[in-house]
């Protein structure tokens, strides 16, 4: 992504390198030009081999950036470093007033697949429906995809692989509402969960928007943002949406209620899900059939459904949905998806969620 963004310059600055070889020729002694040809030809092979790197990576992925963001330390807690990735509107087919009047989808543990797969997806909506006007498809020329998550040394990410273990840890230790046993027993309130979700709406979004996508201060508003996660990390929405008025459009995958189901009891008796619902946020809700299968093993002692982690996820979907009703919160779903089993469930997750974000948008 950095060589992306520095190619051009590079070559510019190797036209210019040789060019002020050959006006140097008359000037200076040979050991001297013959050491700045060296150099020379040692930067163009190594734009050469970044070039060749770039042509590799898909057109639709391109386009996007990552930065590095540090919530500072809190309460007790280090400075959390986390990796924030921007995929903006294709410029061939973006909106002229997208930066005026964007939609933002957030992704939340955007990597190893949520962000990457939300990136091209709406690029390749943009492209695809160029002239769309007034409908869900046209709302994709003016759609920014930004993915919040742990950096990527946190867990060894590259393009080679990542460390799951080191992944699981940091989700264990960052998202779940109360404290994980694993990483703190006894179960109580998690504080690393409250920092996130705070420091995502206090530090994070006013970063994103004011700096990386420079738009001007009231351009987003949380009727154009969605928020999206899957998971634990959609659990993490939730708890955005019971903390703080900054979004109005939530797109949870399988949100893993049943490993904390005393949140159900925030949202059936707290204030927090009067609120969302007063300012008219609406959730939508997608599981994978699959789940219901839960985590049963076959005479030889392996799951029969590797990618379920919990027998009563598709329950625990249905038990928010009804609690979010009765609190007057608009939910669609829990929409179930043929085939797709707790791990799977993220692609179609990704399609269908910013479909129905778009849809509502062009409702408006």
């Amino acid at each position: 992504q950095d060589e992306v963004k520095s190619l051009p310059a590079l070559w510019h600055f190797s036209r210019m390198t040789f060019r002020w070889l050959i006006e140097a020729l008359p000037r200076f002694p040979a050991s001297r030009v013959l050491l700045a040809a060296l150099l020379g030809a040692a930067i163009l092979r190594a734009l050469r081999a970044a070039r060749c790197r770039i042509l590799s990576i898909p057109a639709g992925a391109q386009r996007t950036k990552r930065h590095h963001f540090v919530l500072p330390r809190r309460g007790g807690l280090p400075a959390l470093a986390l990796d924030i990735q921007v995929a903006g509107p294709p410029r061939k087919h973006a909106a002229k007033d997208a930066a005026d009047h964007p939609l933002i989808l957030y992704v939340l543990d955007p990597e190893p697949l949520l962000f990457g797969m939300a990136a091209l997806f709406a690029y390749a909506q943009a492209g695809y429906y160029p002239m769309a006007e007034g409908n869900a498809e046209a709302q994709f020329r003016r759609l920014f995809v930004v993915g919040v998550g742990h950096s990527s040394s946190s867990f060894a990410l590259d393009a080679e692989g990542f460390d799951n273990t080191k992944l699981r840890n940091v989700r264990r230790r960052d998202f779940p509402p109360w404290d994980h046993p694993a990483i703190r027993p006894g179960g109580g309130s998690n504080p690393c969960a409250a920092r996130f979700v705070e420091g995502l709406v206090d530090e994070v979004i006013p970063y994103v928007e004011g700096q990386l996508l420079g738009l001007r201060p009231g351009a987003a508003t949380p009727e154009r943002r969605c928020l999206m996660g899957a998971s634990y990390s959609a659990v993490v929405a939730l708890q955005v949406m019971l903390a703080r008025p900054a979004f109005k459009h939530f797109a949870l995958g399988s949100p893993s209620v049943c490993f904390d189901p005393a949140i159900l009891e925030d949202v059936r008796t707290g204030a927090a899900a009067g609120a969302a619902a007063a300012s008219g946020a609406r959730v939508g809700i997608w599981v994978g059939a699959r789940e219901h299968e839960g985590t049963k093993k076959g005479p030889d002692g392996k799951a029969l459904v590797p990618g379920n982690v919990h027998d009563k996820m598709l329950e625990g979907c249905r038990d928010l949905a009804e609690a979010l009703r009765d609190r007057g919160v608009v939910v669609e779903g829990v929409h179930e998806l043929p085939g797709e089993d707790h791990g799977t469930m993220k692609p179609a997750l990704v399609s269908r969620g910013l479909m129905w974000f778009a849809q509502g948008r062009a409702s408006v």
